[in-house]
């Protein structure tokens, strides 16, 4: 027996690639090929043979149309039950073989599509297994009513690793709405894609999603299953092609916290997360790599090479600032971070930057160089000239990074900021003759002769 309840709610789906209408329980269909219009109340049962309708719940109806075609079923006021048939405005009598015919038709199109299509399934598995099923699937044209026996079989215990290739490759080449393709491709577990046949078709179907929201929902439920390495490298490509920098980016971070990335799909994923247009998604995403610990020392620099990329100096001094909070810098990828600093523009995001890199940091040789490089970049002497104190306060090991403090300073053009400076240098400098010689090179470079005076008055 075939039954079926509160149709509307089946058929809600019905067909996203075509127009759809609806209001209350009444629904227009037209996908260029048929159109279909549905009203019902109550429950529907079809009899044995699906050729009819066996009974309405008390006041429910059902009226289906179909291209001119009309089927309008119900009880009467004294409870007598009802056909009315309507062939391109011609009226059936139901009783008649014509009549008859027309209402197997009628009924025939209601469960193609989506119509009581759990008995349907029933009848189906009782005569010819899951293979009967899978076959019934061809005959179907509504991918609303497809994806109901799709569903089934993806949910059946019985159904073999070769079956679940097979209906993957039906969805792929069938189903055209994003949305069904989308629901169903989420039904997966990671046992059903374990085949490499499958996984390929499953991740084959992902790609034909046009909705960039439809295709990350599936990507971010199957990264939370027990996936291969190998398969998470195939959402992290996939992820590229999604357009919206918000989805890309939800994505991106759910294989973060899934912790689905390794050594072998880093470079793809810093690179799907370059092409995020959106400087706050993308430093969103690089801030959560950082913060969850992702990221290893030795990864740094290309790391930092992805920051690099961000146009807001705001969003990039937040992802270096959590680098240096997480504390992942070490000498040997200290000068690519100098250099990240260095291409801020906002002198006052760059001098935030520095002074916090300054307290952590011990610098030496070439990265006390790239400091310094970094520090000339700002044009605001006063935010230069306490950066310069800040590193003299440092422990400087070498007469050769003196000089270049020292030299940096001579550079400052306000007399008055340069005496101070220099006088605090004086206060920690070594006083071997090679520094001192740099000391009142600079010093000479003081015009005022008050200032001057009290600059070489610190050294002597």
């Amino acid at each position: 027996m075939k039954s079926f309840r509160n149709l509307f709610v089946l058929i809600v789906a019905l067909l996203l690639t075509s127009s759809c209408h609806h209001w209350g329980n009444r629904m227009v269909i037209n996908n260029g090929k048929d159109r279909i219009e549905v009203q019902s109340s109550g429950e529907i049962i079809f009899n044995d043979d699906e050729t009819a309708i066996e009974s309405i719940s008390s006041h429910g109806y059902v009226r289906f149309e179909k291209n001119g075609q009309k089927l309008l079923a119900g009880y009467k006021k004294n409870g007598e039950f009802k056909y009315e048939l309507y062939d391109n405005g011609q009226r059936l009598n139901p009783d008649s073989p014509e009549g008859k015919k027309f209402i197997a038709e009628m009924v025939n199109n209601m469960i193609a599509s989506g119509f009581g299509a759990k008995e349907h399934i029933k009848r189906i598995v009782k005569k010819g297994g899951i293979k009967a099923v899978i076959a019934e699937i061809d005959k179907i044209d509504s991918d609303f009513a497809k994806s109901i026996y799709i569903e089934y079989l993806i949910s059946c215990d019985s159904i073999t690793p070769n079956q679940v290739l097979v209906i993957t490759q039906k969805i792929r080449k069938q189903v055209e709405s994003d949305f069904e393709k989308s629901k169903l491709l989420q039904k997966y577990t990671a046992a059903q894609i374990k085949d490499s046949l499958t996984s390929i078709a499953y991740f084959e179907a992902t790609k034909t999603i046009g909705s960039d929201f439809e295709k990350a929902n599936v990507l971010k439920t199957i990264v939370k299953q027990s996936i291969s390495d190998k398969q998470a490298s195939q959402i992290v490509d996939i992820s590229k092609s999604i357009e919206s920098d918000f989805e890309r980016a939800n994505v991106l971070k759910e294989i973060i916290h899934q912790d689905k990335l390794r050594e072998t799909n880093m470079n793809a994923f810093l690179n799907s997360t370059e092409l995020i247009k959106s400087d706050f998604e993308k430093a969103n995403v690089l801030k959560e790599l950082i913060h969850q610990n992702k990221i290893e020392s030795k990864d740094l620099v290309q790391f930092l090479n992805s920051t690099n990329t961000i146009n807001s100096d705001f969003e990039k001094a937040n992802v270096l600032k959590e680098i240096m909070h997480q504390n992942k810098l070490e000498e040997a990828n200290l000068g690519q971070f100098l250099y990240s600093a260095g291409s801020i523009n906002s002198d006052f995001e760059k001098k935030n930057i520095l002074e916090e890199l300054i307290d952590k940091q011990i610098f030496q040789g070439e990265n006390f160089k790239n400091l310094l490089i970094s520090v000339h970049q700002i044009k605001t002497e006063f935010d230069r000239t306490n950066l310069i104190k800040k590193i003299a306060r440092k422990e400087i090991k070498t007469n050769d990074e003196w000089i270049r403090l020292i030299d940096e300073t001579a550079l400052l053009t306000a007399d008055y900021e340069k005496c101070n400076t220099l006088v605090e240098i004086a206060g920690k400098m070594p006083k071997n003759e090679e520094v001192k010689a740099s000391y009142m090179k600079a010093a000479k470079t003081i015009n005022a002769e008050n200032e001057f005076g009290r600059a070489v008055k610190a050294i002597d």
